[in-house]
């Protein structure tokens, strides 16, 4: 079903945990690897080493356990490729140099260093040498190589390695470019972490075709064009085999990049991933799909069943999104790989080699859903909703009733045109992201919230869905992009029975050929007749009741012209540029102008009245078709692109398109970075647009780490729960798992009590996997949030609070032990109303590992941010009983990399700025009582920073950490 927003769980996992340094600044996420000259990289299965292989001769080794390169191999040249056998025994490398004629595939012997050469006769146009080398289940291997330097084009055999014997052979029933003389220069292979099935991307030829090898069947599946650039497209092919995820659209610019996830076997759709463009890997144990993306430099983690965002990861560096093949790395097969027991992640970057932990890196929260980029609108029939979707593959449900963005169904990809069928009981949406054979439509149940795919076999020139219609007699018609120039053919879709086909009677702007790219499709209200606008230059209907097209309009020249059909068919709007034409169908007899805008077009579902958006003045226009005069003009509420005829032309998904509701009541206009909604029938002094954007950012979880002691210095977090709705949070006590990070003098057991602003107990908890109120297993409740504890010692608890009130999390050493223990208070539902308020934390501060270290998320819309203050109080503690406060506290700041963003001492003084900021602080309510106390005052935007509290001159004693929220 869609997804209730305010239901919405985010898994958070643990950011303080994983510094285990005492300077600031000095935190990192991942550790670099400083080999600069990489190529190709593999992990072993032991969990011990990471081969790295160089354009120099070199196999690199790192030493996962010590973290530093080990003694590599020396094997000269130049290599490329390269795997490692299931258990671990040997290496195959790709050497690219070629001496007398001979090819060369080395196989280190990873017990004795010992390398064995397996060589192959090269003809004269692949003197380049071997290019890429993956090991299949059934003991063999695949090789491919590179033309040599002076050719650019030719075909090279597919060669086997029998791992037996160390013979080669061509294996001419691949279905390579070239048929049975074999594959284009530089064919890369992927393979399943099972050895089962290896993918390969045949590089360096424009249609850019793929296939499967399955080793249990020694047997190759059917070879299906991309239609995209893969020569450095990055890849990557499930545990299992049964998924294939390939990055298309390079060469093609950086607007159509995104992921295709198809299966492996027979490549048929299932899933479009936009954003990552920098790297691929599946997880070798899990259900996990990893991806890179650029901008925001980070590992994003989805869960590859459904397709959810489950986490992210701060790179470290700055990753850039280069849009053209020849500004890529040469040798990408493998940007981004995981180890076979899933624990590390290996990146190639711009300064080396970057390694994640994934037991200890900070995990970043998935930014909460927004309304991003608007694209297709459409009211259902009953006056109780808007659906919108958007370029970031949401689809929303707008709640007309209480004027809230209610749900959201995640589609992925790209969405473009939707509409609705006449009983409400389904969508059908236009996914504008194309697999590697296939393009679909997607036809959502608006009762059980299923997804039906129906998918149709596109050709070279398209580049997904752009716009759709549904007709009365069941059938629903759609039109796709094409990359550049051409035509394509209108696509007609049986609502019964799923299937798509083509149709060739279209009267478009390319005769027999179809239509252009990008053309629109407007339908009656009562769907008897739909509106076909072709920006070549074509107009046409369709007629329900006879399932005939014709005549066509030849007018000429709307180039990314709007179209709208009136509510029984029977006229037409067009606009060509500045100039509106109204008509009667089907060919605009009787055709007046109407002065009414210069955007989007849509007539009234109930009158006769023409709605018609005039970005320059920033209104939308009605026009009363029967007298032809202006009725009313409506304020949007906000600026709208004007079209002046110039370049470039607006068109149907650009910010100014317009629908009218089925009842004649409700207006929809898109803007640049929202929807705007526009009641009818009322005076104009009461119509308020209601603007629709997403949810703006706010606090999603705290977690502190400092050593845990006795009595008053224990570890203690404070939070309130604002808003007036119910608030679930996860609260945890972390210790043992620490070491995993390197943090010394780690809490052995620690307990934690959660209390109310009375003081009075409400749960306590020692051991995770009981409660210890009812003795029963809570454990199923903890892993479902997927925040379980690493260790059975240390404690959580779920719980929903109250909101309005203020709660204390008490983490303690059992047994009165003590050592640097974590507490952390995560928002399980960061989409509802209620939210965190504020958050605190409590305890003793030391120097060195003593610091106190407070972690912290916001979450929300990437174009977002929070205004936020951050308090470290310390000589004001005397008035609540603290003996030893901190007398003089330090504040710094950092972001999720580890850089500095503000510092301060006393908070009267702003320490970048030099000024004064007392004016600003007590502003705020917030000022504190000792002038020695620290504030930083920022905006920040949704992602993970950490405040770090010590004292000054190296002094120790208790302080508070604060974070509020301001409005």
């Amino acid at each position: 079903m869609f997804r209730i927003a305010r239901s919405q769980t985010t898994a958070l996992l643990l950011i303080a945990s994983t510094i285990a340094v005492s300077v600031p600044g000095a935190y990192s996420q991942s550790t670099l690897i400083p080999v600069l000259n990489r190529r190709d990289m593999v992990f072993d299965h032991a969990g011990r080493y990471l081969y790295i292989t160089t354009s120099d001769g070199w196999v690199r080794r790192y030493n996962l356990a010590t973290q530093e390169l080990a003694p590599g191999y020396n094997l000269e040249g130049a290599l490329n490729g390269l795997d490692i056998a299931p258990d671990d025994s040997f290496l195959l490398v790709a050497q690219d140099v070629v001496t007398n004629s001979v090819g060369r595939v080395h196989r280190v012997d990873l017990n004795t260093g010992a390398t064995t050469n397996i060589i192959y006769p090269v003809g004269d146009s692949e003197k380049a040498g071997a290019w890429e080398v993956v090991i299949a289940a059934n003991q063999r291997a695949f090789v491919t190589s590179s033309y040599a330097h002076d050719l650019s084009s030719g075909a090279i055999p597919l060669r086997e390695i029998d791992l037996a014997n160390n013979t080669v052979r061509t294996r001419s029933d691949a279905p390579g470019a070239y048929g049975n003389r074999g594959l284009p220069q530089r064919t890369r292979i992927q393979r399943s972490a099972d050895y089962r099935r290896c993918y390969f991307l045949q590089a360096d030829i424009d249609s850019g075709p793929v296939f499967s090898y399955d080793a249990e069947a020694d047997s190759f599946s059917r070879s299906v064009a991309s239609s995209s650039f893969l020569s450095r497209a990055p890849a990557a092919i499930s545990r299992d085999g049964t998924l294939a995820a390939t990055v298309l659209g390079i060469g093609y610019g950086s607007t159509d990049l995104h992921v295709s996830i198809d299966r492996a076997a027979d490549f048929k759709h299932v899933r479009s991933i936009v954003g990552i463009v920098r790297g691929v890997a599946f997880d070798p144990l899990s259900d996990v799909l990893y991806g890179v993306t650029a901008g925001a430099s980070q590992v994003i983690a989805y869960d590859s069943n459904n397709f959810e965002e489950k986490f992210r990861i701060a790179v470290g560096e700055s990753i850039s999104a280069p849009p053209e093949p020849s500004q890529l790395a040469d040798f990408t097969s493998r940007v981004l790989v995981a180890s076979p027991d899933g624990r590390f992640l290996a990146l190639q970057t711009p300064t080396g080699v970057r390694l994640f932990d994934l037991l200890s890196v900070a995990r970043l929260p998935a930014p909460q859903p927004s309304l991003g980029k608007p694209q297709g609108l459409v009211f259902d029939h009953s006056g109780r909703y808007l659906y919108i979707t958007t370029a970031s593959g949401l689809l929303w449900r707008y709640n007309l009733l209480t004027n809230r963005l209610d749900a959201q169904h995640d589609l992925g990809g790209a969405l473009r045109g939707v509409d609705i069928a006449s009983d409400d009981s389904f969508l059908l949406v236009g996914q504008g992201k194309q697999g590697i054979a296939e393009g679909v439509f997607e036809q959502v149940d608006l009762n059980t919230g299923a997804v039906r795919l129906l998918p149709y076999r596109r050709d070279e020139r398209e580049s997904g869905v752009w716009d759709v219609g549904i007709a009365s007699n069941g059938l629903a018609f759609a039109t796709t992009r094409t990359r550049s120039t051409g035509s394509t053919r209108v696509r007609q879709v049986n609502l019964a029975t799923g299937s798509v086909t083509t149709r060739a009677d279209t009267p478009g702007s390319s005769g027999s050929a179809g239509v252009a790219g990008s053309t629109q499709i407007e339908h009656s209200a009562d769907r008897t007749r739909l509106f076909v606008v072709d920006p070549g230059g074509a107009a046409f209907i369709y007629d329900a009741a006879t399932n005939v097209f014709g005549p066509p309009i030849a007018n000429g020249g709307y180039l990314h012209s709007y179209g709208a059909v009136s509510r029984d068919g029977s006229l037409l709007g067009l606009r060509k540029s500045l100039s509106t034409t109204v008509g009667t169908a089907p060919s605009l007899d009787s055709a007046r102008s109407a002065p009414i805008g210069d955007s989007g077009l849509a007539f009234d579902a109930a009158n006769d009245v023409l709605y018609g958006v005039d970005g320059s003045a920033d209104v939308v226009v009605a026009f009363d078709t029967g007298s032809f005069r202006q009725k009313e003009r409506f304020a949007i509420g906000e600026d709208v692109p004007a079209n002046l005829g110039g370049s470039p032309i607006l068109r149907k998904f650009d910010a100014g398109t317009l629908v009218a509701d089925q009842r004649g009541a409700l207006l929809a206009v898109t803007t640049p970075d929202s929807v705007r909604v526009l009641a009818l029938g009322t005076k104009a002094s009461a119509r308020v647009p209601t603007t629709i954007a997403g949810h703006s950012a706010q606090l999603l979880n705290v977690s502190t780490r400092m050593r845990v002691q006795r009595g008053d210095n224990a570890l203690i977090g404070g939070f309130i729960v604002g808003g007036d709705r119910p608030k679930r949070v996860m609260i945890r006590a972390i210790g043992p798992s620490l070491r995993t990070s390197g943090v010394p003098g780690y809490l052995p057991n620690p307990t934690l009590e959660l209390r109310d602003e009375s003081g009075a107990l409400l749960v306590s908890n020692d051991n995770w996997k009981v409660n210890d109120q009812t003795q029963q297993s809570q454990q199923s409740e903890i892993e479902d949030s997927e925040l379980q504890p690493a260790n059975d010692l240390e404690s959580a608890m779920v719980v929903t609070l109250q909101p309005q009130r203020g709660y204390t999390a008490i983490t303690r050493g059992k047994g009165d032990s003590s050592g640097v223990g974590l507490v952390e208070i995560y928002d399980l539902e960061p989409a509802s109303e209620s939210q965190l308020a504020n958050i605190s934390t409590r305890g003793l501060v030391e120097t060195g590992d003593g610091v106190m270290i407070a972690g912290f998320i916001v979450g929300g819309t990437q174009q977002g941010a929070a205004n936020l203050i951050v308090r470290a109080i310390g000589p004001s503690l005397r008035t609540a009983g603290i003996e030893n406060p901190l007398e003089n506290p330090v504040v710094a700041l950092h972001d999720s990399n580890g850089t500095l963003i503000a510092l301060n001492d006393n908070w009267q003084m702003n320490d970048q700025a030099r000024l004064s900021q007392e004016g600003e602080v007590r502003a705020t309510g917030l000022a504190p009582a000792a002038a020695s106390e620290a504030v930083i005052l920022t905006t920040l935007p949704a992602g993970a920073y950490t405040a770090i509290v010590s004292g000054k001159g190296n002094t120790v004693g208790t302080a508070v950490v604060e974070v509020y929220r301001l409005p």
